[in-house]
């Protein structure tokens, strides 16, 4: 696995509600997200707890991949 740039997160100007809802009874992250996901109704801020498998490094969010896959050769998703 080697970990490379997801390009379907930005860092937002300021610090937003995390999106993740979860637990029994459902409930919102209390946590903020200075990070946030394209989705096909905008972005969605998400704190780095919830970030899908993701990582934060040097401002960037990065995801693992296996090595030999096209987004490894490319450096990005």
């Amino acid at each position: 696995m080697v970990w490379v740039k997801d390009t379907r997160w930005e860092k937002l100007d300021e610090a937003k509600s995390c999106r993740f809802i979860g637990g029994h009874p459902k409930t919102r992250c209390p946590n903020n997200g200075d990070f946030a996901l394209r989705r096909p109704n905008g972005f969605w801020a998400y704190c780095e707890e919830h970030m899908y498998g993701g990582r934060i490094r040097d401002g960037v969010i990065e995801v693992p991949v296996a090595d030999n896959s096209p987004a490894a050769k490319a450096g990005y998703v």
